[in-house]
């Protein structure tokens, strides 16, 4: 629940990052159908608890439905792929759970499309200001441009890769944000 008032005041707050089914010298673990233990590297659940003096009782729901949404949201927003997202709470207690969490996220692929070809360069295939003005914008010499094909015709293009930051990375961040931003319909 978002209002005007500022947050409860939280006493502590606990971050873990962790996978509730244990972790073994080999990194986190679950049991398999047949008891044996079989090796998860890749995902993990992370676990935020959220530790408060007094929240009203009547606060509790909207702070965890808050809670879960704005988490979900934050881990799409980072390009960390999640599973389910689940929020349980008391009055002293918040606590969500984002399961199987992968520990790197996703690299995305950005392309910002420039002049026409046809405006890019004159007649003898040298850059006008147009192409100049569009390397510099996007900070990359001309020889970097490049050419696509585009339902408006064949346009200058910058494609770039941002690489994937690590989990552990970027959550501190990401829930410190979540936490600062979690919101009660009045101050108390």
């Amino acid at each position: 629940m978002v209002g005007a008032g500022r947050t409860t005041r939280l006493r502590r707050s606990v971050i873990r990052l962790t996978a509730l089914s244990g972790a073994g010298p080999a990194g986190p673990v679950s049991l398999q159908a047949d008891g044996r233990r079989r090796t998860r590297k890749t995902m993990a659940d992370l676990i935020l608890e959220i530790g408060a003096e007094e929240i009203p009782a009547g606060f509790v729901p909207g702070a965890l439905e808050q809670l879960k949404h704005d988490l979900a949201k934050a881990l799409g927003e980072a390009r960390l792929a999640h599973g389910d997202v689940v929020a349980l709470g008391s009055p002293r207690r918040l606590f969500v759970c984002a399961r199987e969490v992968a520990p790197k996220a996703v690299d995305a692929k950005t392309e910002a499309l420039g002049p026409s070809v046809g405006q890019a360069f004159d007649a003898e295939g040298r850059p006008t200001q147009a192409a100049l003005g569009f390397a510099k914008s996007q900070g990359v010499d001309v020889a970097r441009l490049e050419r696509v094909q585009t339902p408006k015709g064949e346009r200058l293009a910058v494609t770039r890769i941002e690489k994937g930051r690590k989990a552990d990375a970027v959550l501190p961040e990401l829930l410190g944000r979540l936490v600062a931003g979690l919101r009660f319909r009045k101050a108390m």
